[in-house]
């Protein structure tokens, strides 16, 4: 099979991620919070160019609390996919035309005590 002129499977042209960060006090924690992204232009998931097999993505993630007694003790508030878009994540092409997504939105809330 050629693949000349054919973009590469799962290989995007661009991919950005990042994170903020927020701390009030370093040393006792207090309140804090972060924001984390990852970003991937248009990929292919196969050898050729179809209009089903492609996608780009860009997912969002959070985490934000407040811990006291020297960081000691911290409860925390925490998402991920927190816009719960659907992505295309990879496909497969044989006769039912499959495609496997992302997860989707989770939240939930944490509790930290170091002993």
């Amino acid at each position: 099979m050629l693949i000349n002129g054919n973009p590469l499977p799962y290989a995007p042209e661009w991919i950005f991620s990042g994170v903020f960060n927020y701390q009030s006090n370093p040393v006792s924690k207090g309140v804090f919070g972060s924001l984390d992204w990852a970003y991937s232009s248009d990929k292919n998931f196969t050898l050729y160019k179809s209009k089903e097999f492609h996608s780009d993505s860009l997912e969002f993630g959070m985490r934000v609390g407040y811990g006291w007694n020297a960081g000691k003790y911290e409860v925390a508030l925490f998402g991920r996919n927190i816009l719960n878009k659907k992505i295309l994540q990879g496909a497969i092409d044989f006769d039912n035309l499959t495609g496997m997504t992302n997860e989707p939105r989770t939240i939930g809330v944490e509790f930290l005590a170091k002993f």
